[in-house]
């Protein structure tokens, strides 16, 4: 019987190198997955990453119009004044206050498209968090 005891050890052994790579190959396809998520992931942080370069592209331009509107109300406050010195340039500079007041609502206008361009930045970075959250998730044990 001494061959009997070194057969059954050749057969556990066997079979226990059967079943490592049955777990090697599920390692192999979980890491796989693994992959494929983070390189998604990549793609989505990559997106966040220009969204966020958008968003403060565009709070820049917002910046630059809001001080070209302080500078043009700062110009129709002096145009006020000397409206108020000088009675016989009264007709003149009403229609450089009017020309100025014009500017102003179009730079106001510019103003509120730039903000709807960083709501929907806001927004894509709100979508780019949650499918990044999702991500996160999927790989908790």
């Amino acid at each position: 019987m001494p061959g009997t005891s070194w057969t059954l050890i050749l057969e556990e052994l066997i079979r226990k190198t059967r079943q490592g790579q049955e777990d090697m190959q599920n390692v192999q396809s979980n890491m796989a997955r693994i992959s494929g998520s983070m390189t998604e992931m990549n793609e989505v942080v990559s997106v966040t990453g220009r969204t966020f370069e958008d968003i403060f592209s565009s709070l820049g331009r917002a910046e630059q119009t809001v001080a070209d509107m302080l500078k043009k109300m700062d110009a129709v406050n002096e145009i006020a004044t000397s409206v108020a010195a000088i009675a016989e340039e009264q007709s003149a500079s009403t229609e450089e206050v009017t020309a100025t007041v014009d500017t102003a609502a179009a730079s106001a206008q510019h103003v509120a498209s730039e903000s709807r361009d960083v709501d929907s930045s806001a927004e894509t970075v709100a979508d780019s968090a949650a499918r990044i959250g999702g991500f996160v998730g999927s790989f908790r044990i």
